[in-house]
């Protein structure tokens, strides 16, 4: 993998962030399940699958596609596959289902109200509590009604064992969640320790 380094621009919009620039042209790669960031990329059965979950034009809330975008700019091992599944969760469901990863690294922005706006989270699928049937039925329904969103993503994919057992997660935590591009300046400082963090996941 490439040693270039992510440097943020604390303030900037999106057309002035580094990488960004480009997220134009990933667009219509971003766009739908299934759409890779990196054309080419096969998606087998045993890659290390690398999902930005998001919300369009949310400003932090976004962060799984516009981190996308900039994570396309690196290099990465030829098993990794880079796809956007900002998408509701049992369609998620369906694409691990389909792909079958060995190892998946979920990325997000996800406001807990429990950390300063910018804080990372790393944690494994297995360090979380049990499932509560009557949330995960309530967050499926919620799903089909369009909401998107990283735990609904993960309580429904846990429930019907579409995860594989080497799943983390790495959250931030938004500062900004209003209508905008491009991410409030304590989310952008952390878009590079991001990079850096799953890169170290993909290369344990």
């Amino acid at each position: 993998m490439s040693d270039r380094q992510y440097t943020p621009t604390p303030g900037s919009d999106l057309a002035a962030t580094p990488g960004l620039e480009n997220r134009d042209r990933h667009i219509d790669l971003l766009l739908g399940p299934g759409a890779q960031v990196r054309a080419g990329v096969q998606r087998e059965e045993g890659c290390i699958f690398v999902a930005g979950i998001g919300l369009p034009f949310l400003r932090d809330l976004d962060f799984g596609m516009n981190w996308l975008a900039l994570a396309s700019e690196f290099e990465w091992p030829d098993n990794v596959v880079l796809e956007d599944m900002s998408y509701a969760a049992h369609r998620a469901m369906h694409r691990l289902q389909e792909v079958k990863p060995s190892k998946l690294i979920l990325v997000a922005c996800m406001p807990r109200g429990v950390d300063v706006a910018g804080t990372i989270r790393r944690y494994r699928i297995e360090d979380l509590p049990p499932l509560d049937v009557v949330d995960v039925h309530e967050r499926l329904v919620e799903a089909v009604g369009g909401i998107v969103d990283l735990d609904h993503t993960i309580a429904v994919c846990r429930y019907w064992k579409a995860l594989p057992d080497d799943t983390t997660v790495i959250e931030v935590e938004p500062a900004e969640q209003n209508f905008g591009l491009g991410f409030s300046p304590q989310v952008e400082v952390a878009v590079g320790k991001v990079i850096g963090i799953v890169r170290d996941e993909v290369s344990r």
